[in-house]
């Protein structure tokens, strides 16, 4: 009796280390939070503690001083930046980069896009590479002598030109980069369609992808796991993903769609997710044991 019960303690671990523990995460809502005014102070942080940079070269104050210098307000009030290259020039220096088959779009669903790539299909939105976690949930417009003017940074017209000119140069590079099988997570539940005319997924992503795509999926989402709240399914008319199939195509790229209620739900937002490296340590270590004590 004792040797079956040692035995099944170890073919339980054996398991465990085949499917590896894991750990709750939290739920998911459609879209984010208010943002802050990305201050040098703020920069350097979010810099420091965003992982591995596409430019080991350049540390982040060296960044910080691009960045500075890349943006100087063009007059002594609060008028956008409407050089275009100084955008993308930026961006190049830290360029939205993902693994093979690790490519997450959106549209609408900022939120659940995150949590589905992180929780569910295992893939990356921009936000999560190192220029994303700089640069999300932030505002600013243009410095003076080096430092960020918090005036225009609120500014509406000033800080909404420099975030659209920002995010449109950041997607289309993120969009060059993806490579595989990408994935896109669109809105199913709100009134305009999925593939909206004026998203930045329709008018850069999409057109930027290049020829290392094989096929793309869309998955759409909706508010309260689709409780009342479906709009649009995947062979919706007037969906505008007929259109998307048609613009995929021109590019040799396969197009797939689900509109499976399970990526809008907690099954999938409090999805199992692997723990840290200590619990397989944990494992190996009573496999180990029980291979010794058995011999």
């Amino acid at each position: 009796m004792a040797m079956r019960a040692h035995y099944g303690e170890c073919q339980l671990f054996r398991f465990m280390i085949l499917l590896l523990p894991v750990v709750l995460v939290g739920s998911s809502t459609l879209n984010d939070q208010d943002p802050s005014i990305l201050t040098e102070a703020e920069f350097l942080k979010r810099c420091k503690s965003a992982g591995e940079s596409p430019s080991p070269n350049l540390s982040c104050n060296d960044l910080w001083t691009s960045f500075a210098d890349s943006f100087r307000c063009p007059s002594t009030d609060c008028s956008p930046i409407t050089d275009k290259s100084k955008y993308e020039d930026f961006v190049k220096l830290i360029p939205p980069v993902t693994p093979y088959n690790k490519t997450l779009f959106y549209s609408g669903t900022k939120t659940a896009a995150g949590n589905i790539g992180r929780n569910c299909v295992n893939k990356t939105t921009i936000e999560g590479t190192f220029l994303g976690r700089i640069f999300d949930e932030t505002t600013w417009c243009c410095t003076r002598d080096g430092v960020m003017d918090e005036g225009c940074s609120v500014n509406q017209n000033c800080a909404g030109s420099a975030l659209t000119h920002f995010w449109t140069a950041a997607s289309e590079q993120f969009s060059k980069q993806a490579r595989g099988y990408p994935a896109a997570v669109l809105n199913g539940s709100a009134v305009q369609p999925p593939y909206r005319e004026t998203s930045i997924f329709t008018t850069t992503e999409v057109p930027s992808l290049t020829s290392e795509v094989v096929s793309m999926t869309v998955i759409l989402v909706y508010d309260d796991e689709g409780k009342d709240s479906i709009r649009w399914r995947c062979n919706s008319p007037d969906s505008r993903l007929d259109i998307l199939t048609d613009d995929l195509t021109k590019k040799n790229v396969r197009y797939n769609c689900t509109d499976d209620l399970w990526f809008s739900s907690e099954k999938c937002s409090l999805a199992w997710i692997p723990v840290p490296s200590m619990w397989l340590i944990l494992g190996l270590l009573t496999s180990l044991r029980c291979i010794l004590q058995n011999d």
